[in-house]
């Protein structure tokens, strides 16, 4: 299995780099090859995504733990076309800076010889990066957004 490890710094609440990471759903929002995520009547998680030469892949998984602001852990389901597991932990910095710890592991959907070219180009490491980088600036606008309302109401208030 391919580990990948990766932190990261936003500027954005520990609440809410939690709540759009458990959004599981604005997933394909930030993650460029993650076409559809919905959750099963059994409480699995149901992911498609983009794969080489037009192709998608499916996989359902299991969210293992859930820590409210601490930790995410899932793996998918034995015999998925995509094995994969991992964990993110988040860690207040301060009231407005959150560490992302993130483990992802998988194995390559098209076997070792896959794996290999992957790792060649480093793709994996590449899509990781991209998409880690793309919910830093989702969260780190939304971040602000919210700063925003929170001024505009505290001058109201102050007006009033």
């Amino acid at each position: 299995m391919k580990h990948i490890h990766r932190t990261l710094v936003a500027q954005a609440p520990l609440d809410t780099c939690y709540r759009v990471w458990t959004d599981f759903e604005r997933y394909p929002r930030f993650m460029k090859n993650i076409t559809c995520v919905y959750q099963n009547r059994d409480g699995t998680w149901h992911w498609e995504a983009k794969a080489p030469m037009g192709q998608t892949i499916q996989w359902d998984a299991h969210v293992e733990k859930i820590v409210k602001d601490k930790l995410v852990s899932w793996y998918s389901e034995p015999g998925s076309e995509l094995e994969t597991e991992g964990r993110v932990e988040f860690e207040a910095i301060s009231t407005d800076k959150t560490l992302l710890t993130a483990d992802f592991c998988y194995a390559h959907p098209a076997g070792p010889l896959g794996e290999f070219i992957a790792d060649v180009f480093k793709h994996s490491e590449r899509m990781v990066d991209e998409d880690l980088s793309q919910f830093k600036l989702l969260v780190e606008h939304m971040a602000l957004r919210e700063k925003d309302v929170q001024n505009q109401l505290s001058r109201q208030g102050q007006s009033v």
